[in-house]
C-alpha cells in the first residue's frame, strides 16, 4: 500500500479512484463496510481503492480545548486500511482552509467512533468489541516496575502504550496477549493500584500473562481487552488481594470468549 502525507499537488494522483473520505478512528464495522464497498466497487470498475485520511485529528483542531483519546494511532489505522484492500492513502493535514474543503469529518454511520470511545472509557469492552467487530487493543513496549506482581506471585509486565491511545476504565478485565506471532491467555489490571498507591499516581497498565514464563522486558506486545471482570478497588491486607487476583486469574482462563477469536 502506497501511503504519502499532505495532498497531492497534482489532482492527476487520484484519476481513475474510488476515493473513501474520513478519519476512520477506531475502523470500527461501520468504517470496514464503507472501505470494504469502496475496494469491491474499485474492482469491479477498473479503479484503485483509495482512502484521504487526516492528521491530527479534527476535533484537535476544531476544538483545541477537547482532549481527544484515540482508538487507534496513524499507523494502526494504515495496517487495518491495507488488510481491507486499500491501495493508496493520502494522509492530509487538517486545517482550517481544509475545512472549508470539506462538507464533513464524518462517515455518517450509526456506528460511531464517538460511541465506540464511549463505551471504552465506561468499561463496556464486549459492546465495543461488537461495534468495532474485533476486540478493542493497544500495543507497547514492556518496562520494569516495582516488582510488586512478582513479590505477590503473580509477576506482571507494565505496558506502556502510545499516549494518545484511549484506555479502559480502571477495572480488571480478561484480555489476551499477542506476542512473537502467539496469543496468550491474560488478566489486564488498569489503574492505580490503590492498595499500594494514591488515587492520584499515574494510571497503568499491568498485564499477567498466563502459562508464560518469559522475560519480556523491552519486548513489544500486543494487549486485546475483551471483556470486564471487576472494578478497581482498594484491600485491607495483601492476602485479601492475592485471593482477589486468584479469582480473577480463574475468571480469564474459563472464559469463552477465547474460543470466539
Amino acid at each position: 500500500m502506497q501511503v504519502i502525507h499532505g495532498l497531492p499537488e497534482n489532482s492527476a494522483s487520484f484519476s481513475f479512484s474510488a476515493v473513501a473520505i474520513g478519519n476512520f478512528d477506531g475502523i470500527h464495522k461501520g468504517h470496514q463496510a464503507l472501505l470494504r464497498k469502496a475496494v469491491e466497487g474499485s474492482k469491479a470498475q477498473g479503479l484503485t481503492p483509495v482512502v484521504l485520511t487526516f492528521y491530527p485529528h479534527p476535533v484537535e483542531v476544531l476544538n483545541p480545548q477537547k482532549k481527544l483519546e484515540q482508538l487507534t494511532t496513524t499507523s494502526e489505522r494504515l495496517v487495518l486500511m491495507e488488510s481491507l484492500g486499500i491501495q493508496f492513502v493520502c494522509v492530509a493535514q487538517f486545517d482550517q482552509k481544509l475545512k472549508e474543503l470539506l462538507e464533513a469529518v464524518s462517515d455518517g454511520s450509526k456506528v460511531s467512533s464517538s460511541l465506540i470511545r464511549e463505551k471504552i472509557s465506561q468499561g463496556e469492552i464486549e459492546k465495543a468489541t461488537q461495534l468495532l467487530g474485533r476486540p478493542y487493543s493497544i500495543s507497547g513496549m514492556v518496562k520494569p516496575g516495582d516488582g510488586r506482581g512478582q513479590q505477590l506471585g503473580f509477576p506482571t509486565a507494565n505496558l506502556y502504550c502510545a499516549a494518545e491511545k484511549i484506555l479502559p476504565k480502571n477495572g480488571v478485565y480478561v484480555s489476551r496477549v499477542k506476542w512473537q506471532r502467539q496469543f496468550f491467555r491474560a488478566i489486564t489490571n488498569v489503574g492505580v493500584r490503590p492498595t499500594f498507591h494514591s488515587e492520584n499516581s499515574p494510571k497503568l497498565v499491568e498485564v499477567h500473562v498466563l502459562d508464560l514464563n518469559a522475560k519480556l522486558y523491552d519486548e513489544t506486545l500486543e494487549l486485546e481487552f475483551l471483556s470486564f471482570v471487576r472494578e478497581e478497588m482498594k484491600f485491607d491486607s495483601i492476602e485479601k488481594l492475592k485471593a482477589q487476583i486468584a479469582k480473577d486469574i480463574l475468571a480469564s482462563k474459563n472464559s469463552p470468549l477465547f474460543d470466539t477469536l
